[in-house]
């Protein structure tokens, strides 16, 4: 009797481990810090920004206070799943895209590239500004 629950208990634990990985395992999103200033403009201006290659979370907005923002966006790293059901978290961000609006009216956008703008760091795989952001209102401002 000792050996067929033996023998239970190693399927169960094969089956769990060959299957049941995928039940426990999530891909962690990356946050991708932005830290802005904004020159000119001395109405109430709103920051947003989206990540690209686009990775379903939603469009982080923020207030411009004091000529300043900030904004986290969260990108997915989940890329796709390998031949044994398992997922691969290897997706990385390629740019970011901020624009500032007043109500409606888009008056900035910017885009920056995540190789070059950002810095990341290796154990969590965020991303934040190599330097400050700022952005210049056309028209606006010195």
């Amino acid at each position: 009797m000792l050996r067929l629950q033996t023998k239970i208990g190693v399927y169960v634990l094969t089956l769990v481990l060959a299957f049941g990985t995928k039940v426990w395992c999530k891909c962690a999103d990356s946050i991708i810090k932005v830290n802005g200033e904004v020159d000119g403009g001395n109405r109430a201006l709103v920051a947003t920004a989206e990540v690209y290659p686009k990775s379903g979370r939603s469009t982080p907005t923020a207030v411009v206070k004091d000529h300043r923002f900030e904004l986290e966006l969260n990108f997915d790293t989940f890329q796709n799943e390998d031949g044994r059901g398992e997922e691969y978290c290897g997706r990385t961000p390629e740019s970011v895209v901020i624009v500032l609006k007043d109500g409606t009216r888009e008056l900035s956008r910017t885009r920056l590239d995540i190789r070059r703008d950002f810095v990341r760091d290796e154990k969590t795989w965020d991303y934040t500004l190599r330097q400050k952001l700022k952005i210049r209102i056309p028209g606006q401002g010195e």
